[in-house]
């Protein structure tokens, strides 16, 4: 008697693992179709610490890690709260000096992006139009230097 209501149970649960495998590809569908229509927030991502060399560049696909502006894109990542980490045994002045350090590599790396994006844009069509976008240019490449 064990063993027929062992043998139901394995059974139930193949065929349980079955159907959930032939309709995989329709929920992987779904959930991506929803994924890509929703805003995406990470709460809490630790890149901060790849900023601080000076060398990590957010807006460019990086060989290492996971999180860059290239990937974020790729996955549709609306909004991300880079975290401030100090270890634990870093206490008083020097681990909020630490954090006040973090804090400016992520604001310079957001500068950055913004610079390089804004930089790339393409000049306005109108002759007055375009020398105000190149002196406005000309402006904040000698303002972020």
């Amino acid at each position: 008697m064990f063993r027929a209501v062992l043998l139901a149970v394995v059974w139930v649960s193949v065929a349980g693992l079955v159907s959930l495998a032939v309709s995989a590809d329709s929920i992987s569908e779904k959930a991506r179709k929803l994924h890509f229509s929703s805003i995406v927030v990470d709460t809490h991502d630790d890149t901060t610490q790849r900023f601080l060399d000076g060398k990590f560049d957010l807006g460019a696909r990086s060989a290492t890690g996971s999180i860059d502006i290239p990937r974020l894109r790729e996955g549709n990542l609306s909004a991300i709260f880079f975290s401030i980490w100090i270890p634990s045994k870093i206490t008083g002045p020097e681990a909020v000096n630490r954090a006040l350090v973090q804090i400016d590599a992520v604001r310079e790396q957001v500068r950055s992006i913004r610079m390089k994006s804004f930089l790339r844009r393409p000049l306005p069509k109108s002759a007055k139009s375009a020398n105000r976008a190149r002196s406005l240019r000309s402006w904040v490449s000698k303002a972020a230097t």
